[in-house]
């Protein structure tokens, strides 16, 4: 039986849970994440708390990160 390890993605501490979140902020494999926490609680509020994450993790914090890592690497290039 082939059923991953996704179980191991929980917050039932400090580490699980940021691997949880690290996980989710890859996007790797964040769906079948969310389904299982969807299935879990027994509710979809869920979706919009794990929906929330992508937008400002994802969207925002890692675009910053991105525009600064391109911005240093021109700076260094023109010098």
């Amino acid at each position: 039986e082939n059923g991953g390890f996704y179980y191991l993605n929980n917050f039932d501490n400090y580490l699980r849970g940021f691997v949880t979140l690290f996980e989710l902020m890859v996007v790797n494999n964040w769906q079948v994440i969310v389904a299982g926490y969807e299935q879990v609680t027994g509710t979809a509020w869920v979706r919009l708390w794990f929906l929330s994450y992508n937008l400002v993790c994802v969207t925002f914090i890692l675009s910053v990160l991105q525009a600064f890592v391109i911005e240093a690497f021109q700076s260094e290039k023109t010098q």
